[in-house]
């Protein structure tokens, strides 16, 4: 069983041991914001929801519990919360994009001045952040003292629903290195970062390989969950690593392209990277799954969310067709995209609606907005369509070719998420990235990613590479299209000066956004 904390539900699914879907089910949960930039989740109500998911697809199955053999977790970031020393939260959890009227960045601010971003980075190959636990806590220190002096550990969803699963808090490599506070080389909590902060390490779950078997369900939580007594339990890791080993991502070349709301790009190091150059561009290194692998990351903000705002703002016509005809909108959006050449005639997207991704210097810069740039009298809403798809495309592109200029190889994407499902926008991919793109034959990379490593720990697969032969298929591949391939890199020249010829005037503009 694969358990899929994620930022607006969780999913629970068993599978075989070849990988195939046996069940599924979800549950929802809010985001509160009892302030503006607050962004905050009730840990008690995600558990509650882990519950009833759970007990969902065991029912939804055919299997007698006793067959579910392990159960492992794929867990969303920097999402952190405090707990007392019963395992009950004294402060809901902080969601990642929390902003609170930017005070982390004082919290960064001290960081850096103490330790400085060059040296944090070499020992946890995490770019100095808002975003961080570390920063988050220290927040709660200094704003809420009689919230601090009740916590016992402070946690991720990951050790808060294992101490619910098992009586104890465990972690694993990968979500110990989103903290900012975890030596990702000696996989060791760092001593100094923790003692500076005025705290002690033991505020910390300990840490294992993502397959350890950290302890088994007892009577009580079984009968709660419809599970077995005794089944195995491992931490699972960060969504990430599991989406990368649910898809075959644990060997050097190949990367994956998860393609949601927000596109991620990540692939297999044996070595973290930690450079000047890639902390400069925000692109840092975390544990993978096997304790002797990383992933470096790469990422742009504003890709299905940017596919989202346009069908909703621009492809009104398409909702209405698609509601009257009983078919997809974005598939009738791609279809007419397709009627516009490479290039749409000249149209150009910077689509950082939501700001700038990695690999540029700033890194994520808030201040950068989207462009559609090129419009003229003789274009029409196919090209617009296709600019739209190209312009997120050539930012994956970018996000990659700034990764391979520090010496990392990719020669193949293994594509995942919303985008993995139009051929269109697959054959786009391999056109203008210039790569073979593979299209797994799973749908739910996380979950399965998380039930191998339940399947590692419970000794069903000998290793993750055994895993990875048993499980992992392929479904289609799109290769580049060499004549496609040479408009799109002549475009991609142009592109690649975009951002820098727009930024000032963006940073300009900023001002006026929320008037």
């Amino acid at each position: 069983m694969g358990i899929d904390i994620g930022t607006s539900g969780v999913k629970a699914a068993i599978f075989d041991v070849d990988g195939n879907l046996i069940s599924l089910a979800r549950q929802g949960y809010r985001f509160h914001h009892p302030n503006p930039d607050w962004s905050e989740i009730n840990p008690e109500e995600v558990w509650h929801k882990t519950v009833k998911a759970i007990r969902e697809c065991v029912s939804q199955s055919s299997l007698q519990p006793k067959q579910i053999a392990a159960l492992g977790l794929s867990v969303l970031g920097e999402t952190s919360m405090p707990l007392d020393e019963k395992g009950h939260p004294v402060y809901p959890a902080i969601e990642s994009i929390d902003k609170r009227d930017n005070a982390y960045e004082t919290y960064v601010s001290w960081f850096e001045e103490r330790f400085g971003a060059e040296e944090i980075f070499k020992r946890t190959s995490y770019p100095l952040s808002a975003i961080s636990p570390a920063a988050k806590l220290l927040w709660l220190r200094d704003h809420c003292p009689d919230v601090f002096e009740r916590i016992c550990k402070y946690v991720t969803f990951q050790d808060f629903t294992v101490w619910r699963l098992i009586g104890a808090p465990a972690t694993d490599y990968s979500m110990a290195s989103r903290s900012m506070l975890f030596d990702i080389k000696q996989k060791v909590w760092i001593d100094e970062y923790i003692e500076a902060m005025g705290i002690t390490q033991d505020l910390f779950s300990p840490a294992y390989e993502s397959s350890h078997p950290v302890g088994v369900l007892g009577e009580t939580v079984a009968k709660e969950l419809g599970l077995p007594p005794g089944m195995t339990v491992v931490p699972g890791a960060h969504d990430h690593p599991c989406e990368g080993l649910g898809v075959g991502v644990i060997r050097e070349g190949i990367a994956c392209d998860g393609t949601g709301s927000v596109e991620a790009i990540f692939t297999v190091l044996r070595e973290p990277i930690t450079s000047v150059e890639m902390l400069r561009r925000g692109q840092g290194s975390q544990c993978h799954v096997s304790s002797d692998l990383y992933l470096a990351m790469g990422f742009h903000i504003t890709a299905g969310n940017l596919v989202r705002w346009y069908r909703n703002q621009l492809g009104k016509w398409e909702k209405e067709q698609a509601r009257n005809e009983g078919k997809d909108p974005y598939a009738l959006i791609t279809e007419a995209a397709q009627g516009s050449p490479a290039g749409a005639h000249g149209l150009l997207v910077l689509p950082h609606w939501s700001g700038a991704g990695t690999g540029r210097v700033v890194a994520l810069n808030p201040d950068s907005r989207g462009v559609i740039l090129g419009l003229s009298l003789g274009h029409t809403k196919a090209d617009l369509n296709r600019a739209v798809f190209e312009g997120i495309t050539y930012e994956a592109r970018f996000i990659i070719e700034s990764m391979e200029s520090s010496g990392i190889r990719i020669n193949e994407l293994a594509v995942t998420g919303g985008g993995a499902k139009s051929p269109f926008w697959l054959q786009l991919k391999a056109d203008i990235i210039g790569k073979r793109v593979i299209v797994p034959q799973v749908t739910e990379a996380s979950l399965l990613g998380a039930a191998m490593l339940a399947g590692v720990g419970a000794g069903i697969y000998r290793s993750l590479e055994d895993a990875v032969a048993q499980v992992c298929a392929v479904k289609d591949t799109f290769e580049p299209d060499p004549s496609v391939k040479t408009t799109y890199d002549q475009i991609f020249a142009i592109y690649r000066d975009l951002y820098d010829a727009t930024i000032s005037i963006s940073e300009r503009l900023v001002q006026f956004s929320s008037s």
